[in-house]
């Protein structure tokens, strides 16, 4: 779903991370406040500590009167703020400042920091997207259990900012390599099977990380469904060949990959305790119940 909107006089809230990627804090806050103040735009920009909750930041500008919320940061801190206005109908604008920036990779907004800003002050259209609930917290690019999950966990801060996105790779590879198979429960809008996997994970948007891999052609974060896929990987050669089909576009075709849809819910168990990724972030750990939201995210995105 998507509204077409041109430039107006808004009251914006924007939530700055200061340590997102390996940004440089002062040229961001210059940036922003040069748009918003070049576009006539009242503004307030929050930069975030680490200690806050930034969903009750958010809500609380809101009340205040903000109408529309900017995330400048990584795929979390976006995630943050899209807790802060689940159900406001108020749109978010994304300044991708971080390592992976994979929300602002498959929406097709622009990396580059002024253009991002000139996107969020000019023309632009809202794209609605779906959402996955998990508990309270609700997240628009993916969550996962196994590789993804383990890998973002053991990937410091200071390694993420020196390394960008680099930290990732090298964390996943050793996982990789430590033979990770788990065997999991899953249940998908009732159906039920068991299977081993090194990674099964509910994907809203398509992009994994780099924008030629993704886990389908048509997964989109707009369609009223999550796409659950199950990775097996045992070893580097199984890793390339996944690698190889993305980029081909096979993903139907790799013994590696196995994909259902969901309309309603997921359910994960598994006999180890491992830990669940949302959006990029460590957040709980299995048994994980996840509920498909539809149609409840404003994202501005460009018009073409």
């Amino acid at each position: 779903m998507q509204q077409e909107n041109k430039p107006k006089t808004q009251n914006v809230f924007v939530v700055h991370n200061p340590v997102a990627g390996m940004s440089n804090p002062n040229q961001v806050r210059e940036e922003i406040e040069k748009h918003l103040s070049s576009s006539g735009c009242k503004y307030q920009i929050y930069k975030t500590t680490g200690e806050e909750n930034i969903r009750e930041v958010v809500k609380a500008a809101l009340k205040q009167g903000s109408q529309v919320v900017w995330a400048a940061g990584g795929d979390g801190t976006v995630s943050a703020v899209a807790n802060g206005v689940v159900g406001e109908d108020v749109p978010i604008g994304i300044v991708p400042i971080g390592t992976g920036n994979a929300l602002a990779r498959e929406l097709n907004i622009p990396l580059n920091l002024t253009a991002a800003c000139d996107l969020l002050t000019g023309g632009h259209r809202t794209r609605v997207l779906d959402m996955l609930r998990v508990g309270d917290d609700h997240f628009v690019l993916a969550v996962s259990v196994g590789i993804s999950a383990l890998t973002m966990a053991e990937t410091a801060r200071e390694q993420k900012r020196h390394l960008g996105r680099l930290a990732y790779l090298l964390n996943g590879v050793r996982t990789i390599l430590s033979n990770s198979l788990w065997p999991f429960k899953v249940s998908v809008d009732g159906q039920h099977f068991v299977v081993r996997a090194s990674e099964i994970i509910a994907a809203n948007a398509g992009i994994i990380g780099y924008k030629p891999i993704r886990w389908g052609a048509n997964v989109r974060p707009d369609d009223g469904k999550v796409d659950l896929c199950r990775v097996r990987v045992t070893s580097l050669r199984d890793t390339f060949s996944l690698i190889s089909g993305f980029l081909l576009n096979h993903q139907e075709r790799l013994e590696e990959l196995t994909c259902n849809s969901a309309r309603d819910f997921i359910d994960i168990q598994s006999r180890k305790r491992l830990p669940v990724q949302g959006d990029g972030e460590a957040i709980s750990y299995t048994p994980l119940h996840i509920e498909v939201v539809s149609n409840i995210l404003p994202v501005i995105v460009p018009v073409k």
